[in-house]
């Protein structure tokens, strides 16, 4: 091949040599002599590239055929290729083994599915299991969020200069609560072994915090509240109407609070068709006759219907609830305020407290029947105070009597004062419907009438305090520590 390319290119250069000549004639011959030894000398040395290209290609080809020898009869290929053998073979196995785990991979979602839609069949059933369990520990004190409930009301009334009390007992639903750690915290006032105390200088709004926590310091349960400080001046002129059980029947508590409301400068109108009188609660000699609706051993039902066969509600005319036939039937005054602190009685085994009860339906009927009457009176719903500490409730009933729980019939006054705190705020009834916590301010440990008794039947020695005078009537003292709490609320400022 290379002696053809050489031959060719020998051609080439001659032919070009001939054209040349002719082109420039036989003047040129000493030209083309000089052109003829070039072309000798450059093909002597191509001559000599060529024949070394030869050698080396022809040594490099060798070098391949012996090569090519020694690696057929390499063992080391022999090695590799029973290496890649045994490679693809474990390959081939761990094929079989990723299928296998594929279909196995496949059943369990199958099975994920079945169980899945199992899941959603039952879970209806479930969340009802559950939400029954929940209520059953409520139902016997085990712990719902927390272990120990703190009923603080969301506002309480306060007025400078008038000391406010705060009674953990009354406020900490708890068989013994100076058990726990009780820490208060807040913006103003003091704490004592039994309660809170702060008499305010200014007025403004304060914040305050109870928490119940065990010896540890863990939490048990906690509540906040806001007391809201109004000036102890007032000129403003109020007419209300009180309706309530034995609780209010004396007018004790309400001559307290008229009396303190008007020393403060107020002007205020008592109405009802019963007359209470007592001494001037600013420590006169005087006394103070107030009117109201406080009848002992009347309930809710008692003053939409009546009472017995023979006493009617005053404000039941025989065709049904009209407070302006009542008004009207007794040459009373229209009120703008009505204050109503009701009732231990009429209490239920059910512990229902909502408007599916009687009991409650017609307390309902009273309220909404004064709001469409007279759309702008506000109506204040008083909590009722914890019976005797000193198993009051005890002494007075018999064990088959649903009273004789002390401390069951305390729980039951702290969930019914909580239904009425959420009744206020239920639609329709914010900005008209409020309530006042009372139990909050009374002291139910030494304000309730009580007696020494012998400690046991052998030992005269030694006495302990009972509750007397059924457990839930108070003593002259905690009248008026209700008239306390019913001033601050005369007081207030509706709206905050």
């Amino acid at each position: 091949m290379k002696k053809f390319f050489k031959s060719l290119f020998v051609f080439v250069l001659a032919l070009f040599i001939c054209v040349t000549l002719a082109s420039c004639g036989e003047d040129n011959s000493q030209e083309l002599a000089k052109l003829q030894a070039e072309i000798n000398e450059y093909k002597q040395a191509t001559d000599g590239k060529l024949a070394d290209y030869e050698r080396e290609l022809s040594a490099n080809q060798a070098k391949i055929i012996a090569l090519e020898e020694a690696l057929k009869d390499s063992p080391e290929v022999t090695d590799y290729s029973a290496k890649i053998k045994s490679l693809e073979d474990e390959l081939k196995s761990n094929a079989q083994i990723i299928s296998g785990l594929q279909n196995e991979l496949a059943a369990i979602k199958n099975d994920a599915t079945s169980l899945g839609a199992k899941v959603d069949n039952n879970y209806q059933e479930v969340s009802g299991k559950i939400s029954s369990i929940e209520d059953s520990l409520g139902d016997i004190g085990g712990a719902e969020e927390r272990l120990v409930h703190v009923n603080l009301a969301d506002k309480y009334y306060l007025v400078v200069g008038d000391t406010f009390q705060l009674f953990y007992r009354s406020v900490i639903q708890a068989q013994d609560p100076y058990g726990y750690y009780i820490r208060v915290t807040g913006d103003k006032g003091h704490t004592f072994n039994r309660y809170y105390e702060f008499k305010p200088e200014t007025t403004g709004t304060y914040n305050l915090k109870i928490e119940v926590l065990d010896d540890n310091g863990v939490l048990l349960g906690s509540d906040t509240t806001k007391l809201l400080v109004v000036s102890n001046t007032t000129t403003r002129n109020k007419k209300i109407l009180v309706i309530g059980d034995s609780l209010t029947s004396s007018g004790q508590w309400i001559a307290r609070g008229v009396s303190k409301f008007q020393a403060a400068g107020g002007t205020i109108t008592t109405i009802g068709t019963v007359s209470s009188s007592h001494s001037s609660a600013i420590g006169a000699s005087s006394t103070i006759t107030v009117k109201h609706e406080g009848r002992g051993g009347w309930q809710w039902s008692s003053f939409v219907n009546k009472y017995d066969s023979s006493t009617k509600s005053p404000f039941n005319d025989g065709s049904g609830l009209n407070f302006q036939s009542y008004l009207t039937r007794n040459n009373l005054e229209r009120f703008d305020e009505v204050y109503i602190l009701m009732t231990f009685n009429g209490f239920t085994s059910t512990r229902v407290y909502d408007f599916s009860s009687a009991f409650l339906q017609s307390a309902k009927t009273l309220v909404d029947q004064i709001h469409s009457e007279f759309p702008g009176v506000r109506v204040t719903l008083m909590s009722i105070p914890l019976t005797s500490t000193y198993a009051g409730l005890g002494s007075y009933y018999e064990i088959s009597r649903e009273y004789s729980d002390n401390y069951g019939i305390q729980i039951r006054i702290q969930e019914y004062d909580n239904f009425l705190e959420e009744w206020t705020k239920m639609d329709g009834y914010a900005g008209w419907l409020r309530y006042v916590d009372v139990k909050g301010q009374f002291d139910s440990e030494w304000n309730m009438p009580y007696e020494n008794k012998n400690v046991n039947n052998t030992n005269s020695s030694v006495k302990e305090y009972v509750g007397t005078s059924m457990g839930m009537h108070p003593s002259s003292n905690g009248y008026n520590q209700i008239g306390d709490a019913f001033f601050r609320a005369l007081m207030s400022s509706w709206g905050n």
